[in-house]
């Protein structure tokens, strides 16, 4: 595996850990994936 690629993978799993465990569960899709932008901006 490359290790930009890596780095970059880590960088959103981490980031929609965080998301996930603000927002909670039990939301649309839709929910997650603005939370996700807002946090990747």
């Amino acid at each position: 595996m490359d290790i930009p690629l890596r780095t970059s993978t880590d960088l959103v799993i981490s980031c929609f850990c965080k998301v996930y465990n603000t927002v909670g569960y039990g939301f649309l899709e839709r929910v997650y994936e603005r939370a996700l932008l807002s946090a990747f901006q």
